[in-house]
């Protein structure tokens, strides 16, 4: 699956018109997950491996990399679970959120929260 992204990637700009995305309880998105040394890789894919806490835990995700060549982004959050999250994109430092971050500096990203 990398080669053809990477193909795509020298063809297509942006790769996505759109990324819709949720958010674990952690505010990792898209299994990139907080602390993992693959959150930074070059390559377009790769098999992720989730904290213990999770129910499944081996992963095929999109890189930042990839994910940093759309257009726009929707973060779509529900629960009173995902508060911190908010609080943390608000700029409260309860959660680190490396790859929102890293994602927002080069995406747009809108938020759409249902924190009932």
């Amino acid at each position: 699956m990398d080669k053809r992204l990477h193909f795509l990637v020298k063809f297509r700009e942006p790769l996505f018109d759109l990324l819709i995305l949720g958010a674990g309880k952690d505010g990792h998105i898209a299994s990139l997950f907080e602390g993992d040394s693959s959150l930074f890789t070059p390559h377009y894919a790769y098999a992720a491996t989730a904290p213990i806490e999770y129910e499944t835990s081996e992963r095929l995700t999109l890189s930042l990399t990839t994910l940093s060549k759309a257009s726009h982004a929707l973060l779509l959050l529900k629960g009173e679970e995902k508060r911190l999250v908010v609080e943390a994109l608000e700029g409260e430092p309860v959660l680190p959120l490396t790859a929102l971050k890293k994602l927002t500096e080069k995406v747009p990203l809108e938020v759409v929260a249902y924190l009932e």
